[in-house]
This record gives C-alpha cells, structure tokens and sequence, in this order.
C-alpha cells in the first residue's frame, strides 16, 4: 500500500465520520470506532509490506516468496476476491522492490 492509497483510505474515512456526524445519525464514540478501525488497517498493511520486505532481505528466501505468489491460487481456493486481493498487493509490493529476481 502506497502513500497514495493511504491517502485515499484516509479520506473516505473522514468524509464518512464527517456524513453521519452531520446527519447525527452516529455518536462520537462510533466515529473514533472508524478512524481507530482505519488506523489498523493501515497498520496492518505497514506491518505486512515490512514483513514481505524482510524476507525479501534475506536471499535464500527470494525464491520460496516468488513461489509462494505462483501457488497463491492452490493457497485460495475458491475465494476468488481474496486472490485477487492477495495478487494485487504482492505485485504492487514487488514492482517496487530492488534486485528482482530474473527469469522467475
């Protein structure tokens, strides 16, 4: 997840604290439930992009990672959105890493 797509989380998030807060059709309680529930989620995907770039640190593991992304599907079986969800995040992460793997 890139600076761009926390920006974009982030704002959603607001705009809707700022929609029910308008309409009072939520307290304040409820709000801090939604930046407390977007401020995970970002953590999370810190957390997961650190944790695939540790890995990717260490060389004898670039391979079994690279792997691990061609069976993802074995891995999801037939929840079709989270492979979908999973591939796009791993490509994304590693357009962005350096010393790619040539040939895998």
């Amino acid at each position: 997840m890139n600076s761009k797509d926390r920006r974009g989380v982030v704002a959603r998030a607001w705009a809707r604290i700022q929609l029910l807060w308008a309409e009072r059709k939520t307290s304040a309680g409820q709000c801090y439930l939604i930046v407390l529930g977007v401020t995970v989620l970002l953590a999370v995907a810190v957390a997961l992009v650190a944790f695939l770039d540790a890995l990717w640190a260490n060389v004898p593991m670039r391979l079994p990672l690279l792997r691990f992304r061609k069976l993802s599907k074995r891995f999801f079986g037939l929840n079709l959105v989270g492979l979908e969800q999973f591939e796009q995040c791993f490509d994304q992460w590693y357009s962005q890493v350096p010393d790619k793997l040539v040939g895998i």
